[in-house]
């Protein structure tokens, strides 16, 4: 199932839209995942940090839209957060940065609806308020 989500302060107004899961019609497949959702920059990093004896090894596949925030700067964001594990037992997570300071990123966790307190990326406050705007599955 996917989830669409406005969050916004309930000071300034400041709004950024979310996007979590990614629909039930959609596997967690690894050709699912490499064809339909990387983008050349994933495709490149993992073929460079593959371990050679891992290829086509694949055992273990997870991929979903995430609503992430920035540890410096509280940016808003949503991403595809991804993961693939090989029969070796090597596990290949990419980073995930921020787009405007390029800091680290954490999951955000925030209720279905109402207030929630999580800091402002524009005001500081630390009062944010969510609504959900849709849902597919």
């Amino acid at each position: 199932m996917g989830q669409m989500y406005e969050i916004s302060c309930t000071l300034c107004k400041a709004s950024a839209g979310v996007m979590e899961g990614r629909g039930m019609r959609h596997g967690n497949s690894f050709e699912d995942l490499y064809f339909n959702y990387m983008d050349q920059d994933d495709r490149f990093s993992i073929g460079m940090n593959i371990p050679s004896g891992s290829r086509n090894k694949i055992t273990k596949c997870f991929y979903s839209h995430q609503a992430l925030a920035c540890v410096k700067c509280n940016a808003i964001s949503s991403k595809l957060v991804w993961s693939i594990e090989f029969e070796s037992g090597w596990k290949f997570i990419p980073p995930n940065k921020c787009n405007q300071c390029h800091a680290e990123v954490k999951k955000l966790p925030f209720p279905d609806k109402g207030v929630f307190k999580q800091r402002c990326w524009e005001c500081d406050s630390e009062t944010l308020q969510v609504e959900l705007t849709a849902m597919w599955d």
